[in-house]
């Protein structure tokens, strides 16, 4: 399968939040639970001061809008968005070939050929499918250049020659 393609901004920030999701783990439970104990935290707060039996929280609100901003700030895809604009190899269309050996990506920059063993891991979201050759490497391919039967061929195919390895 030969598959043909310019990456967007939208592929990098979809990208970049699987790739988040994937490296917090477990610890993104974690983080979710702390970010919702400090808005309920902080809400608390904020009634007891305009009730007036408690005087105002100043630095838990500082934290408050800190930690919701820079939660807003990094969903919102802004820093990948101005990385993807940056980033000049990534405006480079892209030709991506699953080969039965091997994965052979090509664009005017050059050319690049992957074995299948070493390929460490993939992910897969609704718009698109993360090859790794390394832990923090990783090829996006994105769904919307293949038809319905060739995304159930990849992912088939990376079922079966990727071997996942579990931290």
């Amino acid at each position: 399968m030969t598959f043909n393609y310019d990456l967007t901004a939208d592929d990098f920030v979809q990208a970049q939040h699987l790739f988040l999701r994937k490296t917090l783990g477990k610890r993104f439970g974690l983080v979710l639970i702390v970010f919702v104990f400090l808005v309920i935290l902080g809400i608390y707060c904020l009634w007891g001061w305009l009730s007036g039996k408690n005087p105002p929280a100043t630095g838990l609100w500082a934290a408050d809008v800190g930690v919701l901003f820079t939660y807003v700030w990094i969903w919102s895809g802004i820093p990948w968005k101005k990385e993807f604009r940056r980033t000049r190899a990534l405006h480079s269309s892209m030709e991506l070939t699953i080969g039965e050996d091997e994965i052979a990506y090509k664009n005017e920059r050059g050319d690049s050929r992957t074995k299948w063993s070493a390929l460490e891991d993939w992910q897969e979201s609704k718009s698109l499918f993360l090859l790794y050759p390394q832990p923090r490497m990783f090829f996006i391919v994105p769904k919307r250049v293949m038809q319905p039967d060739q995304i159930a061929a990849l992912r088939e195919s990376l079922t079966a020659k990727i071997r996942k390895i579990k931290a």
